[in-house]
């Protein structure tokens, strides 16, 4: 069976493709769908904005998130005052001694 194709270029986009189509029109969909939004950029930002506040919605209020447990982090804040100029003193007073109680 010869297949006639009036130019160069759809032969070798002929060749290139590894699709299945039969029919031309089908085989063309993809860019003329492609080219539909893009002429049309009102109604894919609202398609696009819809999707966007549906997932947001989703993600917030419609989906049961059990999956996600609350973490708390334990810590521990002291605070002093100790007028002493000499740090290797507070260190050895306040610092670890505070340091060896917080870690038992």
């Amino acid at each position: 069976m010869l297949i006639y194709l009036s130019n160069l270029r759809e032969i070798l986009v002929f060749k290139k493709s590894k699709s299945s189509y039969t029919d031309k029109q089908e085989a063309r969909l993809l860019p003329r769908l492609s080219l539909y939004f893009f002429d049309r950029p009102k109604i894919t930002a609202v398609i696009w904005l819809s999707i966007f506040v549906f997932g947001v919605l989703s993600y917030t209020s419609l989906l049961n998130r059990e999956g996600f447990p609350t973490i708390e982090i334990p810590y521990t804040v002291a605070g002093g005052s100790y007028l002493v100029n000499d740090s290797a003193k507070v260190d050895n007073d306040i610092t670890k001694p505070l340091g060896e109680i917080a870690l038992r």
